[in-house]
């Protein structure tokens, strides 16, 4: 269980999208704002970013096996939970059978490469970009 202050966070953050959906928020281990200000500077520590994506796959395997019971799914991330969540969508759900349960990603604060009149091809080879509402 989350201590209090981390489920306050998520609970704020959340809000909107609890009245409609069950939010589940893996905790995973970020960068820290001291790292990212000394690669800003042209001065880079050495991080782990594998830390923080195999901390969200082993949160969404055991949201699949234990939590999810067929339902639709919506990503969220934002920044750098953008970055890590582009990167599982690359490596566990684009183009396998898990597809059909997201019904969105929202990746917030980052990039999606997609050729120019495409719908995929560029991060994801064929997970589609959004183009209208369903």
């Amino acid at each position: 269980m989350l201590p209090r202050s981390q489920r306050g966070v998520v609970r704020i953050q959340f809000a909107r999208f609890a009245s409609v959906c069950r939010p589940f928020a893996p905790i995973y281990r970020q960068v820290t704002l001291t790292a990212l200000r000394a690669a800003a500077t042209g001065n880079p520590i050495r991080v782990d970013r594998a830390l923080a994506y195999n901390d969200v796959l082993d949160a969404w395997n055991y949201y699949l096996t234990h939590d999810n019971q067929g339902r639709g799914v919506i990503l969220i991330g934002h920044s750098q939970g953008a970055n890590v969540l582009a990167n599982l969508i690359k490596q566990e759900i684009d183009g396998k059978p898990v597809q059909s349960r997201i019904i969105s990603a929202m990746l917030i604060g980052s990039n999606v490469a997609v050729p120019e009149g495409k719908d995929v091809g560029g991060a994801f080879q064929q997970m589609p970009l959004c183009r209208a509402a369903t």
